[in-house]
């Protein structure tokens, strides 16, 4: 999309009009999408990695398998896929979105030497199911809160990157405000942000979130293997839920560990 005429600024102009004219977040996903279309890019995926430490998501949001919540246009044999592989907790995209505040193409994950063999088939996979070329917007805060919007294409490398040159300061605001939109609408005060762990509990939790098997965190901490399911499973009751994974993500978002 050229930024001839100013076409783009007032695009984007018009978005940020439209929620402050209070939509339902349904409707504001439609018009996300076309907006987006406009820059090449047909898909996307807003991803909740860690809400706001005092609230929860409802509604709008998504969650899939345990506890990812997400909105997104994605295929439904993507999204199956990734559930299938446990991309949750190798993806690069979401890890990258944790470290840095400055939107980033996902071909700059590849230029480093330090993905490890399921972040590049993770990669490798995405490509495969038509996501050529992605770019990933992390949006920090508020109350050590955060979300990431993807957007995907099939552009080549030197459209992106002709798009990628005029437009990332659009694509950021319009994220920002899509961003505070929702969790205006999709969140409400969290149930579970009272919940304690104790530090053996927390260090099984955090290495389970890095892949590790209970045999390699029982290894990791001079622990049995008996003794590493009984701290994982504690942490597990202690959320409410049902899968070690899925403690790992209740922690993630009550700030408790890191992804």
């Amino acid at each position: 999309m050229s930024r001839r005429n100013g076409a783009i600024g007032a695009a984007v102009e018009d978005y940020l009009g439209y929620l402050r004219g209070k939509p339902s977040l349904e409707e504001v996903e439609v018009r996300l999408v076309d907006l987006v279309e406009n820059y090449g890019f047909g898909h996307f995926a807003y991803t909740v990695v860690r809400p706001p430490r005092t609230r929860e998501v409802i509604g709008f949001l998504k969650q899939y398998k345990e506890g990812a919540i997400a909105r997104t246009n994605y295929s439904h044999d993507w999204i199956e896929h990734y559930d299938e592989q446990d991309y949750l907790f190798v993806d690069p995209i979401l890890k990258t979105a944790w470290l840095t505040c400055c939107p980033f193409r996902w071909d700059q994950l590849d230029e480093g030497e330090n993905l490890s063999r399921q972040e590049k088939e993770m990669l490798g996979d995405a490509r495969a199911a038509g996501m050529k070329s992605g770019i990933t917007i992390p949006l920090h805060g508020p109350e050590q809160g955060l979300a990431a919007l993807s957007l995907t294409s099939d552009m080549s490398s030197e459209a992106l990157d002709a798009c990628w040159h005029e437009c990332r300061v659009d694509l950021f605001t319009v994220a920002a405000y899509t961003h505070e939109k929702i969790l205006e609408s999709a969140t409400r005060p969290s149930e579970g942000a009272d919940v304690h762990l104790s530090s053996r509990e927390l260090e099984c939790l955090k290495w389970t979130a890095e892949g590790k098997t209970t045999w390699e965190v029982s290894k990791i901490l001079n622990l049995s293997q008996d003794t590493t399911r009984f701290y994982l499973r504690e942490a597990t009751r202690k959320f409410g839920v049902h899968s070690k994974h899925h403690a790992v993500v209740k922690a993630i978002a009550a700030g408790l560990i890191a992804p």
